[in-house]
């Protein structure tokens, strides 16, 4: 937060809540999936725990 990174972060986070909504099946998505949410919570970026139901 605050650093040069920021904009790609958030079209990171825009990125993956796209692809979500697709809800993929692969377990590679679901491990890529995980690792961002545990990667954002860790920043102490919200997470929408809602957004991939």
């Amino acid at each position: 937060r605050g650093d040069k990174y920021d904009n790609e972060a958030k079209a990171a986070y825009s990125f993956l809540n796209t692809v979500t909504l697709l809800r993929s099946t692969k377990p590679e998505f679901e491990d890529f999936s995980m690792e961002m949410r545990k990667s954002l919570q860790q920043s102490g970026i919200n997470v929408c725990n809602d957004c991939s139901a």
